[in-house]
């Protein structure tokens, strides 16, 4: 047997270290890609930008266009710019997840903490 060349085992050892290696990069760019607040809010504001001079037509169709993980940043857009209630019934509301991040990183209330109300 030659030894220049590497086992089996050897290999898979290799290939599960690569594996491992990618795994982890991808990990760590799924961590950062939502973890910035004030790029959530951002994002938010250009979607904002780009719906405010469309009429609704337009801006369904620009939301229908979009990716599903762009689509949430136009729905939160809509709701907290035009609130267009056409455009918010045709797509439903935003992941409450997406929401709520952005209400943190926004500093906006929600209304249940609203003063006005009196309600908690």
């Amino acid at each position: 047997m030659d030894d220049s060349l590497p086992t089996r085992g050897e290999l898979r050892e290799q290939n599960r270290a690569l594996q491992q290696s990618i795994a982890a990069e991808a990990a760590e760019r799924r961590a950062r890609r939502g973890s910035l607040p004030e790029d959530l809010v951002k994002r938010v504001e250009d979607a904002q930008h780009k719906l405010g001079g469309q009429n609704v037509a337009q801006a369904i169709q620009t939301i229908e266009l979009t990716s599903p993980a762009e689509r949430d940043h136009y729905l939160l857009a809509e709701k907290y710019g035009q609130a267009r209630v056409s455009v918010l019934r045709s797509f439903g509301p935003p992941s409450r997840s997406s929401e709520n991040a952005y209400i943190q990183a926004a500093g906006l209330e929600t209304p249940n903490e609203s003063p006005e109300t009196g309600t908690d």
